[in-house]
C-alpha cells in the first residue's frame, strides 16, 4: 500500500496540503477524516493505494466483455460463511508476502464484511497497516 512518490494535487480549498507526503500521514497517529471531510489530496492518495496493480488486472473481467462471455467466465463465488473476526482486526502491518494468485480460487468474503473492511480501511491505512490477513486461510 506504500506510495513512494508524492501525488501532486491542485486543491485551492486546501492550499497548505497540495501534495501527499506519506511520512506525514502514515503511522504517525493521525485520525482519518470523516468521509464528508476528506481533503482531495488524501482522496487521491487513498485511490492510488487501493488501485489494482497492473499485474493483477487480468483477474478482473474486462468492462467491455459481452454478457454471454461474462456468464461463461469462471468467477469466485461470494461466501455466505459467518466470519468470526472483525474486519478491523484483519488489517496487518506486515507487507504482503504471498502470491495473490490464490485469490482466484478463494470465495469472496460476505458483502457485509467487505463493506466494514472498506469503512475501516482509511484509519487502518493511516495506522500503517499494509495488508489484510484472511484468517480463514492460516499459513497459506
Amino acid at each position: 500500500m506504500s506510495t513512494q512518490n508524492p501525488i501532486l494535487i491542485d486543491t485551492p480549498d486546501d492550499p497548505l496540503h497540495q501534495e501527499w507526503i506519506e511520512r506525514e500521514w502514515i503511522g504517525v497517529g493521525k485520525k482519518y477524516p470523516v468521509s464528508s471531510e476528506v481533503p482531495t489530496f488524501i482522496e487521491a492518495a487513498h485511490s492510488k493505494v487501493l488501485a489494482v496493480p497492473p499485474i493483477y488486472s487480468s483477474y478482473i473481467p474486462d468492462q467491455k466483455m459481452s454478457i454471454t462471455d461474462l456468464l461463461k467466465a469462471k468467477l469466485p463465488v461470494q461466501s455466505s460463511a459467518l466470519i468470526t473476526h472483525s474486519a478491523a482486526g484483519a488489517f496487518s502491518k506486515e507487507e504482503l508476502n504471498k502470491d495473490m494468485a490464490c485469490l482466484k480460487t478463494r470465495p469472496i468474503p460476505p458483502k457485509a464484511w467487505l463493506e466494514q473492511l472498506d469503512k475501516d480501511f482509511g484509519q487502518a491505512w493511516f495506522n500503517g497497516e499494509q495488508s489484510i490477513e484472511d484468517k480463514r486461510y492460516k499459513n497459506l
